[in-house]
């Protein structure tokens, strides 16, 4: 049976095997899960978030053994590990039970008197999820999934098998209907050939890509969260310690490796040094295994390095950092580089690593052109003390969320925002009101309340094209002279039509049933 290793990012050892799962191992959870619809989809919403909750006490009482999952595994500190997945993963189920039940219901259209919409769940949903944050963004998309009346199939990261496995098992226990598939790249494609009927994607860029290219052979919809290369902007008139303890928190935290940690930090030119000096006093005090980790691979870390180097050598400086330490395990110091250029490769590209690239700026119009200046689109922050011009300059990024004056690792884990990016950095939402309409199907169904045929324009005549140019010249009337030379038109029509009478198909006169005078909203002219 072919395996794949687990490597403990600590110490650098392998410390467990795990078996790739089958192409019948992934037939046979999405043919559960397909066997589970009909009875988790059709349980009443308040049924089906009786089951989630359930999770909460199941999470306490298992609190050590998943700390310890994902510490182990990822090397996150117990800090990140509890407050980055474990408590935003109870703060979704909490925000479900609040707020899911209200939206997922039938309802009639707004407007429309005839038209009910029906709340129908989208299916199986496969979700193929990420290791830097297993519970908060894996965790995220199966409880939404979940909620709308989904079933899951659930493919982790290799990279944090251990982790999935501690949050499966609670999962089962609390009788929800997630089937989990560990496993590799071959395995997510395996899942993608299978036809689920939606699919939650967490990854690179290049990842996306290569599901989507799958998914779209069959046609089947997905939700994408793929890369990001985040911005701070910090204005002159920020509040400077507020700014760079913001930037160094939120780059160092799992070590750097978070998709919405800014990366870019684009700093007004009149405040730069002392933003800088700032963020070496906050970084200096700093250390490693209290207040950061290894990073996971040791390819990530040697490719964060050899961009640093290439920063440093093409002008960068290296005010604290910049040396990638020897002894076990995948460990990179935090690094605070100022002086760099958007030509430089630790700014271009989606970056993971504790690592703050500092840019100075001139005025407004250079910084949006400069945040703008990428193919990703996830997140960025505005830091300034004046609320108006920091929304001005909001309205102007070409990103899918924002933060002012804090962190958007915040935004993220919030359970009522939705989530998401632009660009090479996605589409779709997760979380929110947003990320269940994700999960669901809005069905509309017309009602004839009176269940009676009206007279069609079949067979089709000259005067029935007379009748719809005139209503068309009506809908279309900007001042009351046209609008009664539309309706004498329509009327004109509407006589010529009955001085000449046909017959339907059986025989029968062709009459005119019922005319409503057209309004703003709509018109019937049944004939």
């Amino acid at each position: 049976m072919s395996c794949f290793l687990s490597v403990n990012p600590v110490t650098g050892e392998t410390t467990a095997r795990y078996p790739l799962s089958t192409v019948q191992d992934v037939e046979h959870a999405m043919s559960q899960a397909r066997n589970a619809l009909d009875s988790w989809s059709n349980m009443p919403v308040v049924q089906r978030l009786e089951r989630l909750k359930a999770l909460k006490p199941l999470i306490s009482l298992n609190l050590g053994m998943l700390q310890e999952a994902l510490c182990a595994e990822t090397g996150k500190t117990p800090q990140d590990a509890l407050g980055a997945d474990v408590l935003p993963l109870i703060d979704a189920i909490s925000w479900l039970q609040s707020a899911a039940h209200r939206h997922l219901r039938d309802r009639n259209l707004d407007g429309q008197r005839n038209v009910r919409l029906i709340c129908r769940p989208a299916g199986v949903a496969a979700v193929i999820g990420t290791w830097n944050f297993p519970f908060l963004t894996d965790g995220s998309a199966i409880l939404w999934a979940l909620a709308a009346g989904c079933t899951v199939v659930w493919k982790p990261s290799e990279l944090a098998t251990a982790s999935a496995l501690a949050l499966s098992n609670l999962f089962h226990e609390a009788q929800l209907p997630v089937w989990l598939v560990p496993g590799d790249s071959s395995t997510s494609s395996a899942i993608c050939d299978l036809y689920p009927d939606k699919v939650a994607f967490t990854g690179s860029v290049a990842g996306g890509r290569s599901v989507l290219a799958r998914l779209a052979t069959n046609g089947i919809p997905a939700v994408m969260e793929l890369g990001g290369n985040d911005a701070m902007v910090v204005l002159r008139d920020a509040d400077i310690r507020a700014a760079a303890k913001s930037a160094v928190w939120a780059r160092v935290s799992n070590a750097g490796q978070t998709c919405v940690a800014p990366q870019r930090i684009f700093v007004a030119e009149q405040i730069e040094s002392a933003f800088v000096h700032e963020c070496s006093l906050y970084m200096s005090q700093l250390k490693r295994d209290r207040d950061y980790g290894p990073m996971r691979t040791s390819q990530l870390r040697s490719h964060l390095h050899e961009m640093v180097q290439a920063a440093v050598k093409a002008g960068a400086s290296a005010v604290i950092g910049g040396e990638c330490p020897g002894g076990s395990g995948f460990y990179y110091p935090p690094t605070l580089l100022s002086g760099c250029s958007l030509e430089m490769d630790i700014v271009r590209q989606d970056v993971f690593g504790p690592v703050l690239a500092v840019i100075g700026f001139s005025d407004e119009d250079q910084v949006v052109s400069c945040v703008n200046a990428t193919e990703y689109g996830l997140a960025a922050s505005i830091w300034s003390r004046e609320p108006k011009r920091a929304q001005r300059i909001a309205r102007r990024l070409k990103v899918g969320n924002i933060s002012i004056n804090r962190e958007t690792q915040f935004l993220a884990a919030n359970p009522g925002i939705p989530f998401g990016g632009t660009k090479s950095s996605g589409f779709g939402r997760s979380r929110g009101i947003k990320g269940l309409d994700e999960w669901v199907v809005w069905q509309p169904v017309t009602v004839n309340q009176k269940g009676t045929a009206g007279r069609h324009l079949m067979p089709y005549r000259p005067e029935s094209a007379d009748i719809l140019s005139a209503i068309a010249r009506w809908k279309c009337a900007s001042n009351v002279l046209q609008r009664m030379r539309a309706l004498q038109a329509i009327g004109n029509a509407l006589r010529a039509w009955r001085s000449n009478p046909r017959t339907d198909p059986d025989g029968s006169p062709q009459l005119v049933n019922r005319i409503e005078s057209p309004d703003s909203s709509q018109s019937k002219v049944q004939l």
